[in-house]
């Protein structure tokens, strides 16, 4: 009832609705109830005003999500800009990019869990997905930098940008991509992070690795929440190509 169909492009999570949706429904009862059993004016005035704060909030995700949410279905990603409503069939597309999630705010972060690890906070990143029109030309060079999503989609362009948005499953390709048939350009740095799910991923499907182009950049994993045994992810980067 609560629940928005559409996917934020950044949020984590969209169970926040259910939270706030059944507070809002707690407080009006509370408010209910106060009619008949408090007397206090101030009372029921308090329980009223709170019951704005949530409702706010999920008016606002509602907003965010219709001007520019997606929805992932069977055969093809549903999105909107500026409310536009436009859909892509996943046998449509040409050109993937694969990169590491990252919010440009005033307080840029990554997009990922927070996770303990050795006493200190850590983080699981989620992949970002950026949709192309035709070939990133303007990525193939190496990076001295991590090419993280919100990169990606400038060097991309606005022209060539069909829509990006942040993945949050890891394995992350287990339910978009089975019917793409186009190329994928994964960065280095999120390749490194998940070798082991996108090896995984590639056995599974049987994807030709001559579809696959990684973007060399500069890996940033001090705060990841696991080791990366570079020797390995190396290695295994010598048979897409000789670099």
């Amino acid at each position: 009832m609560f629940r928005i169909k559409a996917c934020d492009r950044y949020m984590i999570s969209n169970t926040v609705e259910y939270v706030l949706g059944y507070s809002m429904v707690l407080l009006l009862l509370l408010k209910i109830l106060s009619w008949y059993f408090i007397r206090d004016v101030n009372v029921s005035g308090l329980l009223g005003c709170l019951y704005l704060i949530p409702g706010s909030l999920w008016l606002m995700f509602f907003f965010r999500r219709k001007m520019g949410g997606y929805q992932l279905k069977n055969n093809e990603i549903v999105f909107r800009k500026f409310f536009k409503k436009k859909s892509l069939n996943y046998s449509e597309l040409s050109h993937v990019v694969i990169s590491v999630g990252w919010r440009n705010t005033r307080s840029a972060a990554y997009i990922g869990k927070t996770i303990a690890k050795n006493g200190k906070l850590s983080v699981k990143n989620y992949p970002w997905i950026t949709l192309c029109k035709i070939e990133p030309e303007s990525l193939k060079k190496r990076w001295d930098r991590e090419v993280v999503g919100s990169i990606v989609d400038i060097a991309v362009g606005r022209n060539n940008l069909l829509y990006s948005f942040v993945w949050r499953k890891i394995p992350f390709i287990d339910d978009i991509f089975p019917a793409f048939k186009g190329t994928y350009y994964i960065t280095y740095s999120i390749y490194a992070r998940y070798f082991k799910e996108v090896e995984e991923i590639i056995e599974k499907f049987q994807i030709d690795r001559r579809r696959i182009y990684v973007i060399a950049d500069c890996v940033n994993h001090i705060n990841f929440y696991r080791d990366i045994d570079f020797e390995k992810v190396n290695a295994s980067i010598l048979q897409f190509y000789e670099k």
